[in-house]
């Protein structure tokens, strides 16, 4: 194995020291990767429930506004209200 100009022999006892020190790295380089990409998909999750919960939202508030607006054509319908004692004419 080769880092830079070092050259690591990898059964020589006299190189465990680099030997261990290049695997660590190697095997620290990897679980970085793999907590990159787990922090990636949480990201993912994350923006795609807020998302997802936006558009419950939004059609909430569609629903609501429908419902209001046949109430008030219901309410048009049956006739005018009286200001004074609130009876329909």
């Amino acid at each position: 194995m080769k880092i830079g100009n070092i050259v690591i022999l990898p059964w020589d006892r006299k190189n465990f020291i680099p030997r261990v020190i290049a695997i660590a790295l190697a095997v620290s380089w990897v679980c970085w990767g793999l907590v990159i990409m787990h922090e990636k998909h949480q990201l993912q999750a994350r923006r795609l429930e807020r998302q997802e919960q936006q558009l419950r939202q939004e059609e909430q508030q569609r629903r609501e506004a429908a419902y209001r607006q046949r109430l008030m054509e219901n309410d048009t319908r049956r006739g005018t209200r009286n200001a004074a004692d609130g009876s329909v004419r």
